[in-house]
């Protein structure tokens, strides 16, 4: 079956109009934060206690580094935010103040 020309716009914009409700119901108001612990020479730290805490609510959230350094805090209200980093043998990392 061959359409006409002027049908192939009016199906690709419904098709656009039929997704867009889905995506905007899928936002939400979190966010995930990822980073890899490493020393001054780019070695991963595994097993380094880290806390992110939430300076308006005061509330921490807190993981460990992987084996290879990596960590993650999963649905994360914006906000204002401190970040302190421990390992055994390191100083303690403390980040002040960031969004």
């Amino acid at each position: 079956m061959h359409l006409p020309h002027r049908a192939v716009p009016w199906f690709a914009g419904a098709a656009l109009l039929a997704a867009f409700p889905a995506a905007v119901l899928a936002q939400t108001q979190t966010a995930t934060v990822r980073g890899e612990v490493t020393d001054s020479t780019g070695a991963v730290i595994p097993g380094a206690a880290l806390v992110l805490t939430n300076l308006d609510q005061n509330r921490p959230w807190e993981v460990e580094s992987n084996a290879t350094g990596a960590y993650v805090f999963q649905q994360i209200p914006p906000g204002n935010y401190s970040l302190a980093v421990e390992a055994d043998g390191f100083k303690r990392y403390e980040r002040q103040r960031f969004i």
